[in-house]
């Protein structure tokens, strides 16, 4: 693995660890923080979806910090995952809505999210022979080595002129549709 995916890698790592330290144990401190952030939950369902859904997020973080080139494109979707939490606390601190403690968590979703398109753009570039050795193999051909034809055995035919010859024959090319019709 080079540079760039082995930062890639463990951008997403420190992410998804720190998630999971972060969203678990909100699980269980529910009344405390009803004590801790006045008034108490009205809908603990939105709640508790929230952080189900959150940690969730964090699994999928760990996913790609495996394989940050096969999992990519997933880091679009974390970068909005990071950046929906972070805006939105932030505008809501802003009109007096939010504690300094939750502005707090959303600032550190947002340098989570200036990671994530750094590790995006680190990982784009990937030589192909890294992820394939058949294609290493190709790429050491060397380029002055001629593919020679071999001369068809005496009465074989070509599939073109046994399609012509089957067409003169009366039979009706069939057409194949992938439709359920």
């Amino acid at each position: 693995m080079d540079k760039q995916h082995k930062f890639s890698a463990r951008v997403f790592l420190g992410a998804g660890i720190y998630g999971v330290v972060v969203l678990l144990p909100q699980y269980f401190l529910e009344e405390k923080l009803a004590r801790d952030f006045p008034p108490p939950l009205t809908h603990p369902e939105h709640f508790y979806g929230f952080i189900g859904v959150a940690l969730a997020w964090q699994f999928v973080l760990l996913i790609i910090a495996r394989d940050v080139q096969r999992y990519r494109l997933l880091m679009l979707p974390a970068i909005l995952e990071k950046l929906s939490f972070g805006v939105a606390v932030l505008v809501l601190y802003a009109q007096g809505r939010v504690a300094p403690f939750v502005a707090g968590a959303g600032m550190i979703d947002l340098v989570l999210a200036v990671l994530f398109v750094l590790a995006f753009r680190a990982s784009r570039r990937v030589d192909i022979s890294q992820r394939n050795p058949t294609f290493a193999m190709i790429r050491d051909v060397p380029a002055t080595r001629s593919v020679e034809r071999t001369a068809a055995p005496p009465g074989s035919r070509t599939v073109q002129e046994i399609f012509n010859a089957t067409i003169a024959a009366g039979a009706r090319p069939r057409r194949r549709s992938l439709s359920l019709d």
